[in-house]
């Protein structure tokens, strides 16, 4: 019967989209407080590449939540529209790109003082496409619906390579990132101001820590466990109030 081609998927999934949809809100949040910062004109570019890390951040949580929501009132038959689901999982993408270039750009700044922006975001169009190709070739096939999640199931995989195929994409999306941030955070013996010291422990450990989840996730091949992809989000939001507290004035 018609009205019964729609079948609503566990309550848990609203939950975890409205999650995402407030972490998009939150992230939206500091980008507009780090742009309305007093910063020297020195400091301008990279508080506005840490803005865009923020901003595109809050962008890709925004189509992970839609991504989610499509999973709520799935077709039984047919699944969501594929050409929804297939967007989702690009603007994801590209959100994610953009948001990784400003924040390594941001860090790299920090740690040395030397603008490397248009060098990294070359490669991260790089990483970008190869990412796009990875996704092209496996073809969306429709969502994966479990009690608390959706997300995007592939119409064919990478073949026994594929853990590997992941974990490479994850580490080339997310090593340069700690690894600046674990240099800023070597800083820390030289710097004297409390709330210099304050900025460099909140990124140079909460970063490292949130990206770092991710990659041993990956490698335990539980980054589509309902335990991760909530805990995620959680610990994505602690580390991001953690660095605006160490931000204040």
């Amino acid at each position: 019967m018609p009205g019964e081609r729609l079948r609503v998927a566990h309550p848990g999934v609203v939950g975890v989209a409205g999650l995402s949809f407030v972490a998009g809100a939150v992230y939206a949040g500091l980008a507009r407080h780090s742009l309305r910062r007093a910063v020297s004109p020195d400091a301008r570019r990279a508080n506005a590449l840490f803005a865009l890390w923020w901003g595109a951040l809050a962008a890709a949580m925004t189509a992970l939540g839609c991504q989610e929501m499509l999973g709520v009132f799935a077709d039984a038959d047919a699944g969501v529209p594929l050409a929804l689901a297939t967007l989702t999982e690009y603007v994801y993408l590209l959100a994610l790109s953009v948001a990784l270039w400003g924040l390594l750009a941001y860090l790299w700044f920090l740690f040395t003082g030397r603008d490397a922006t248009v060098g990294i975001g070359v490669a991260y169009a790089f990483v970008f496409a190869a990412a796009c190709a990875s996704l092209s070739y496996q073809g969306v096939a429709g969502l994966r619906v479990t009690d608390f999640t959706a997300e995007v199931r592939y119409a064919r995989g990478l073949g026994p390579f594929e853990p590997f195929v992941l974990l490479l994409f994850t580490a080339a999306f997310l090593l340069p990132q700690i690894g600046a941030a674990v240099g800023y955070l070597s800083l820390l013996p030289r710097i004297e101001d409390r709330a210099a010291r304050r900025r460099i422990v909140a990124l140079g450990v909460g970063l490292p820590v949130w990206l770092g989840a991710t990659i041993v996730a990956t490698a335990l091949d539980a980054q589509h466990s309902d335990a991760w992809l909530v805990g995620n989000q959680a610990l994505g939001l602690a580390v991001a109030l953690v660095i605006a507290w160490s931000q204040r004035a």
